[in-house]
């Protein structure tokens, strides 16, 4: 895992989505998840991200510190349809991320909902879930 020393985005602030060029508001909650190509943790991770593009209900974001020529590598060998954005050359910090593998909820406004620092798989799923339980409530 890499780490460094800003603190993560708190709960109602706005997540920098700007800075990825991407708008504010979404029709979809988003989990926005950033691994750094360095950390063999993430890399790890990377076969077990392709069930997170199977919920029509959420977005799925895939930030590396890659090129975008290696993103395209890793979306072809994994076969990845959901989004990946290069953040190369810029300081993770920017858009909240204290260590990799790193993940934020964020509702459709683009406010931080939850974030997580990624030990596992399952710590993803759990980020997952509790976006569709925000989701389900709203509709009852």
């Amino acid at each position: 895992m890499s780490s460094n020393t800003s603190f993560p985005l708190a709960y109602g602030h706005s997540y920098p989505f700007e800075l990825l060029g991407l708008s504010q508001e979404s029709e979809l909650n988003r989990v926005v998840c950033a691994i750094s190509l360095n950390c063999a943790h993430c890399i790890r991770l990377l076969p077990l991200l392709k069930e997170f593009e199977k919920n029509p209900t959420f977005e799925f974001l895939l930030i590396t510190n890659g090129k975008n020529e290696e993103n395209a590598i890793i979306r072809a060998h994994f076969g990845f349809q959901f989004q990946i954005i290069s953040y190369a050359n810029r300081d993770y910090s920017e858009i909240g991320i204290t260590a990799t593998p790193q993940a934020y909820l964020v509702n459709r406004q683009g406010k931080v909902i939850n974030h997580r620092k990624i030990s596992q798989i399952d710590d993803l799923k759990a980020l997952w879930r509790e976006g569709e339980e925000i989701d389900t409530n709203l509709l009852s």
